[in-house]
C-alpha cells in the first residue's frame, strides 16, 4: 500500500532504515548491502537524486518537491550522526551557511573535525558554498582550493590525517586541482553516486564500437550477450571442490548487472577482475534466485579488446564543425590522418552553421587505434568518430 501510494517516502524509508541499521558502514566494505541497490532504484522509479549539500540535507535521506530525494548527510562514509545533527543545527541557528571560510570559522572540532569537512568537500556537499552550479573542471578547482585552506588553517585540536592523505601529498603548489577521475571517484567512494558524471562516459563511442548493446538491454538480447561495463562490488567464493570463483557487479551508462565468473575463466582472468576495471563480458544469461545474471564464457579488458576491434572496421566517421575552421586547422587534422595509413575508410561528417550534417567521403585510409583516436579527440573534442 506504501509503495503504491507513497513511492517517494517509502522508499525514503527504506534509505534511512539502512543508515540506522549499519548497513551503509557494510557497504563501504564492500559487503552485500541493500543500501546501494535502494540509492538505484530511486532513479528507476523515477525520482531524482539531489547531492548532499550542507545547506539543503538533512542528517537523513528527506523528499524535496513531488520527484526528488535529497542526500542525507549521514549517507556520506566518514560524517557521523553528531557531525550530521551539528551541520543542520547549526544551520537552523545561523540560516544559510555563505562560505567555506564562514563554515570552518564557526564549527565546533569536537562535532565536525577535519576528517568530516574533507569528506563534506570531496563528496561536493560543500560546492554550493561556492557557487550554485559548477561544471566538472570547476570542481576539480574549487574542492582541492578548500582542501588546502583547511591545511594552511587547521582548527585547533585536530591532529587527524585527511582519509586520502591529499594534504600531505599534494603541498606542491603546482598542484593546483584535482584530475576529473579523481572527482568522480571521491564522490563514488563517499557517497556510492557519481555527482558529477559518470568514468564510462569518455568511452562511449570505444563502447558503441564494440558492441551496440547496453546492460539494459540485457533481457531483449539473444545469446550470448555481449556488453562493455566497469567492474564495482567484487565478492569472493568458494566453490564445493574448494576452488574460488567470483561474482562481480558490472555497470554502464544505464544500469548494472550481476556476473558470474566460475573457476576456470577465474584463474585465467583474475588478474583483470578488480574494482573499477572497464571490461568487456560475452555470456548467456540465467536466472538465480528470481534475478539475473551473466554467466561468462569471456572477459576480456576493454582496453585489449577495442585494439582487437579497431583493426576490423572498415569505415571511420569523423565528427567536426565548419564554424570556425581555417586552413591551418584542415592542415593538422590531415596530417593525424596520414600519419596513420591504413584500411579504413575515412569519412567526415561536417557540421553546418545550421546544424545540418553533410557525409564527406574522402580518398584518406587510416589504422584505428588508440592512439590516433587520442589524437583526434586532442584536436576535435571528446565523441568526435563513430567506427563502423
Amino acid at each position: 500500500y506504501l509503495k503504491a501510494h507513497y513511492p517517494v517516502e517509502f522508499l525514503i524509508s527504506l534509505i534511512n532504515a539502512e543508515i540506522r541499521s549499519g548497513a551503509r558502514i557494510k557497504s563501504q566494505k564492500e559487503e552485500e548491502t541493500n543500501y546501494r541497490k535502494f540509492l538505484l532504484e530511486a532513479e528507476k522509479m523515477g525520482f531524482k537524486l539531489l547531492p548532499p549539500d550542507v545547506n539543503h540535507s538533512d542528517v537523513y535521506f528527506t523528499k524535496e518537491g513531488d520527484k526528488f530525494v535529497r542526500y542525507g548527510l549521514l549517507g556520506i562514509k566518514n560524517v557521523g550522526e553528531t557531525a550530521a545533527e551539528f551541520v543542520v543545527g547549526l544551520r537552523k541557528k545561523i540560516g544559510e551557511i555563505k562560505s567555506f571560510e564562514d563554515f570552518v570559522s564557526i564549527i565546533d572540532n569536537k562535532e565536525v573535525n577535519k576528517r568530516v569537512i574533507e569528506a563534506l568537500v570531496l563528496s561536493g556537499a560543500m560546492d554550493s558554498l561556492y557557487k550554485d552550479k559548477m561544471s566538472l573542471e570547476e570542481k576539480c578547482k574549487v574542492r582541492k582550493l578548500f582542501l588546502n585552506k583547511i591545511e594552511h588553517k587547521k582548527p585547533k585540536g585536530v591532529q587527524q590525517q585527511m582519509l586520502f592523505s591529499v594534504g600531505e601529498e599534494n603541498k606542491d603548489s603546482s598542484l593546483e586541482k584535482f584530475t576529473e577521475q579523481e572527482i568522480l571517484s571521491f564522490e563514488h567512494q563517499l557517497t556510492e553516486i557519481y555527482w558529477s558524471g559518470h568514468p564510462l562516459e569518455k568511452y562511449i563511442n570505444d563502447m558503441k564500437s564494440i558492441t551496440e548493446h547496453t546492460i539494459i538491454d540485457l533481457p531483449n538480447l539473444p545469446e550470448p550477450v555481449r556488453v562493455v561495463g566497469m567492474i564495482s562490488v567484487i565478492k569472493k567464493f568458494l566453490n564445493q571442490n574448494k576452488h574460488p570463483f567470483v561474482r562481480f557487479v558490472l555497470e554502464d551508462l544505464t544500469s548494472e548487472v550481476e556476473v558470474v565468473v566460475f573457476n576456470k575463466l577465474y584463474e585465467e582472468t583474475k588478474s583483470i577482475i578488480h574494482k573499477n576495471s572497464v571490461v568487456y563480458v560475452e555470456g548467456r544469461m540465467d536466472v538465480q534466485e528470481d534475478k539475473k545474471c551473466i554467466i561468462a564464457e569471456k572477459i576480456s579488458l576493454f582496453e585489449t579488446m577495442k585494439e582487437e576491434i579497431y583493426k576490423n572496421k572498415s569505415k571511420i566517421y569523423i565528427t567536426i564543425s565548419n564554424i570556425g575552421v581555417d586552413d591551418e586547422y584542415i592542415n593538422k587534422l590531415k596530417k593525424v590522418i596520414e600519419k596513420y595509413p591504413g584500411n579504413t575508410k575515412v569519412y567526415f561528417k561536417i557540421i553546418t552553421q545550421n546544424f545540418d550534417e553533410v557525409l564527406v567521403e574522402t580518398e584518406y585510409k587510416i589504422l584505428p587505434s588508440s592512439k590516433v583516436l587520442s589524437e583526434l579527440k586532442h584536436l576535435i573534442g571528446e565523441n568526435c568518430y563513430q567506427l563502423e
